[in-house]
């Protein structure tokens, strides 16, 4: 649960970082906290909570994937992703053509399909956290084609990684 406490001078309007802050509220409606530390990473992540349906988290040799419903499927790596070298393969790719969608500093959000094939556009994202000098790369599953609705909710879960306090 958050809350929100603001002291000001009484001024009607809201500045840029409340709108912020009341965005990142609103981005994180329906969502849990789920806690990795059982999967040997020091962080914890918010996930869709159980109107989604029940978090499926699965560990494998080089991550842990969290399922949650049918449109949320994300892996999380201590990594070191690379975001340049994901664009030059998406330029690269002979069978895609890709579109990015969004980039920061820190994520890129892109759209692949194979022209003219009669299928759906294919949207997926990659993100990285950096953790107290740890790197964390968090993207969708490959497995789905997912809407960039579906993208946009599972990278504002990627975007809300934080380290957990060491008890």
């Amino acid at each position: 649960m958050m809350f929100f406490v603001a002291c000001g001078g009484g001024e009607s309007g809201s500045s840029e970082s409340e709108d912020q802050a009341v965005d990142e509220s609103a981005s994180m409606a329906g969502m849990k906290e789920l806690s990795l530390v059982e999967h040997g990473m020091d962080i914890s992540i918010m996930v869709p909570d159980e109107n989604t349906g029940i978090a499926e988290v699965i560990a494998t040799d080089w991550s842990v994937e969290i399922r949650v419903g049918e449109g949320f499927m994300i892996s999380v790596s201590i990594g070191e992703g690379d975001l340049a070298l994901l664009k030059s393969d998406l330029e690269e790719d002979l069978v895609y053509k890709s579109e990015i969608l969004e980039e920061t500093e820190s994520y890129i959000v892109y759209k692949r399909e194979i022209e003219n094939s009669g299928m759906e556009p294919e949207h997926h994202f990659f993100y990285i956290a950096d953790i107290d000098g740890d790197q964390y790369d968090v993207q969708n599953l490959k497995d789905v084609t997912y809407s960039k609705e579906a993208i946009d909710r599972m990278l504002a879960s990627a975007k809300s990684i934080k380290a957990v306090p060491e008890s």
